[in-house]
């Protein structure tokens, strides 16, 4: 791949603020300007900050590792980043958009933070995989969406490594295309804290703690719990879309299946440490839930069949708690 750079002095690089242990100092900002013709990562005439000759953040040869600002909409609203970069920390301001492209990587260090405001998206396609590693808070009250490159069969992905929170107000979705919620080690935990939204369709294969809300809510696809376990004290909920539950899930969050032709919830795994409610609520265009495995719930089950009946398909074993629930 052909990099894109300026004529330069030739330099002698060195490796600034290598400690004894082997890291590399922080604190380096480089601030996106747009300045450049064109709207990629790796010109380094669109951004300001550089240090000792850098061509742009992440640039193999670059002399220092960086705190990456991209902030401001004039000239240039959006980033397209399509080869592999590793830095400290990102800051997306709102009305920006940072486009992670087929063969692009963008890897945030260890205990260093993906940060997206309000207005602000990051999309991840095909080929292409946003890493956030292990021992962070990273803040989303922006957007993370999964998007299709045609000519790339690959699903883009977000992979976790260590304990990863994700905090905020914001929202993990599919844009136009099914993204994938990954492990990056054995030891990758991803928790979505109270208000952050995993949505769309999504195959979540990363061990989970969902203490927010994780909705099936595009129609005909769904979102699949997959290979790791999960938990959680957050909403599990079916709302157009199906929520198939392949692992173990255990903990107190509730379970909903909105109205909606092809709302779904689907147990193919036993499910026997639940305490949270389940509701089902068929209205005007009914709802199904389908048990294959054994399910179990201390919590309420309410059915509320409205127009249409809801579909109970009760293959295994299924206890939810009381019939009847108070209003």
């Amino acid at each position: 791949m052909k990099w894109l750079r300026r004529p330069r002095a030739k330099v002698v690089r060195v490796l600034a603020g290598l400690a004894l242990g082997g890291s590399v100092a922080q604190g380096v900002t480089a601030t996106w300007t747009g300045a450049g013709d064109d709207s990629l990562w790796r010109n380094d005439e669109n951004w300001s900050g550089l240090q000792g000759g850098d061509l742009w953040p992440g640039h193999p040869d670059a002399s220092t590792l960086y705190d990456v600002e991209i902030t401001d909409t004039d000239p240039r609203p959006t980033v397209e980043l399509d080869v592999s970069v590793p830095v400290l920390t990102v800051h997306v301001g709102s009305g920006m958009t940072l486009k992670v492209l087929n063969a692009g990587t963008l890897d945030i260090g260890s205990s260093e933070i993906l940060d997206v405001d309000s207005g602000g998206v990051v999309q991840v396609y095909n080929g292409a995989q946003l890493r956030l590693r292990s021992g962070a808070t990273h803040t989303l009250d922006g957007t993370i969406e999964f998007m299709n490159d045609p000519n790339v069969f690959a699903a883009p992905t977000l992979g976790v490594a260590g304990s990863t929170t994700i905090t905020g107000s914001g929202t993990i979705k599919r844009g136009d295309q099914k993204g994938i919620l990954g492990s990056l080690d054995v030891t990758a935990r991803l928790t979505l804290d109270t208000n952050v939204k995993a949505e769309g369709e999504l195959d979540i294969t990363v061990k989970l703690t969902n203490n927010g809300t994780v909705n099936a809510n595009v129609s005909t696809k769904s979102i699949r719990l997959q290979t790791n376990t999960k938990d959680g004290s957050g909403l599990w909920k079916a709302d157009k879309g199906k929520l198939q539950v392949d692992v173990g899930v255990s903990g107190s969050g509730d379970w909903v299946v909105a109205p909606g032709g092809n709302s779904e919830i689907e147990f193919n795994a036993a499910c026997t440490n639940l305490t949270g409610d389940l509701t089902v609520s068929a209205g005007g265009q009914g709802a199904r839930v389908d048990v294959n495995a054994a399910v179990q719930s201390t919590g309420c089950l309410t059915i509320d069949s409205g127009t249409y009946a809801a579909c109970l398909d009760i293959g295994s074993t299924f206890l939810w708690g009381n019939s009847t629930c108070p209003p």
